[in-house]
């Protein structure tokens, strides 16, 4: 038997098996699928970090007022909020840790520290703090990550 004889033979036959058109079909639904995931996954992701951030600025608030209750002042970084200030008038009224977080400053959900300014004497709110959201350093007020202060 020559082999175009085969060819012919077996022309009429169905193998089994996906057709290149239906596996092309079934990656871009699976890609589609996938791509919406992501979406969602990210969005999920974006608002769990907010909220995280906003949870902890509310944190930071409480410790910042608690620690204005215990020394009559407002701290001069959040590192006092963990550690001994350096006045030590400050320093005997301060008691023990206002906040626990790990390193010198507390960090926002994206890894920067919390940004807190403190106002000159008189002013109100006193101070302010906030995170710089998910741009980081710079980014404008628009993406500030807040909570009210005072």
């Amino acid at each position: 038997m020559k082999w175009h004889e085969h060819a012919v033979k077996t022309e009429g036959l169905r193998t089994h098996g996906f057709t290149l058109i239906e596996l092309s079909i079934w990656v871009i639904i699976v890609g589609v699928l996938m791509a919406g995931a992501f979406a969602m996954i990210n969005t999920m992701r974006r608002r769990i970090n907010m909220s995280r951030t906003q949870t902890l600025l509310r944190t930071t608030n409480q410790a910042i007022l608690m620690f204005h209750d215990a020394t009559q002042t407002y701290p001069v970084s959040l590192h006092d909020l963990k550690f001994p200030p350096a006045d030590p008038k400050i320093r005997a009224r301060w008691g023990e840790p206002f906040m626990a977080f790990d390193g010198d400053e507390p960090e926002d959900s994206w890894g920067a520290a919390l940004v807190y300014h403190l106002k000159p004497k008189g002013s109100k709110p006193p101070y302010e703090l906030y995170s710089w959201g998910p741009e980081g350093d710079g980014s404008p007020q628009e993406g500030w990550v807040t909570t009210e202060v005072g």
